[in-house]
């Protein structure tokens, strides 16, 4: 059985030779150099679809190899498939936005330009996909989720809008409470999208609901982007928790013959 206190590494095809791990450059440095971990340490290493137990045969600054123990299929997560477009802002904000984010089970992370983001970065950041692959690791979850390259606002509406329930965080007083809205739509799929501090230029929002977003509000205080961001996710996470659950107990209560 693999110890859960296991440090947990996610690993690609390539790194993964039968039965021993070629560890990727950037997986060895964090192996070597963070953890300090040494020959004959146990760890875990994931890939989309495996969760393998593995002994370090080999640390050095050179690299890192190790032998497969044990391999165990695991289920794929089963969280809400959410997408998430946030506005490009400060890299403290942002990586608290993916750290957090791929903890509650976003599957995507879309950078979007908009009018008022004070970031415009052209490329996804290594820093991007290496917080995303920490958390990834931390929580358990068995698939890294996608960090998109940043797209214009204009892009992002025409990629993401009615293929899904959009979700527009905002201030407007025509807003509906986050949880009311998804009791309302029942959605299976979300695409949350959230401005930058001040929020979407008017002309934006506008644009966003002619294309079907729906605005929703976290309350009456004003949020940072970030929090907004991660306790939309965390709504909508246990959301569709509590109504999973709320199925099961009504499949079991169905099963239970009448009169017993």
């Amino acid at each position: 059985m693999i110890s859960l206190k296991l440090h947990r590494i996610p690993v690609s095809a390539d790194e993964l030779v039968g039965t021993t791990i070629g560890f990727s450059a950037s997986n060895a440095r964090y192996l070597h150099r963070v953890l300090r971990m040494r020959c004959g340490d146990l760890i875990k290493a994931f890939d989309s679809g495996s969760e393998y137990l593995v002994e370090l045969t080999d640390v050095s600054r050179t690299g890192v190899k190790g032998r497969l123990i044990e391999e165990h299929t695991r289920a794929r997560d089963d969280e809400m498939d959410i997408v998430i477009g946030f506005a490009c802002v400060r890299p403290g904000p942002v990586e608290e936005i993916l750290r957090h984010c791929t903890e509650l089970g976003v599957r995507r992370f879309v950078p979007i330009i908009s009018a008022r983001a004070n970031r415009r970065p052209g490329n996804p950041k290594q820093r991007w996909r290496t917080v995303v692959a920490s958390a990834t690791g931390q929580s358990g979850r068995t698939v890294l989720p996608d960090v998109e390259h940043p797209v214009s606002f204009e892009d992002f509406l025409e990629e993401y809008a009615g293929a899904s329930t959009g979700i527009l965080l905002s201030t407007s007083p025509s807003s509906h409470p986050l949880l009311v809205l998804l009791d309302r739509e029942q959605p299976v799929r979300v695409v949350l999208l959230v401005g930058p501090e001040g929020g979407l230029d008017e002309s934006e929002e506008l644009h966003a609901v002619e294309k079907g977003f729906r605005r929703a509000s976290m309350g009456s205080a004003i949020l940072r982007t970030e929090t907004a961001a991660v306790a939309a996710t965390g709504l909508v996470a246990a959301w569709h928790r509590a109504r999973t659950w709320e199925m099961v107990l009504s499949q079991d209560d169905e099963a239970v013959p009448n009169g017993s």
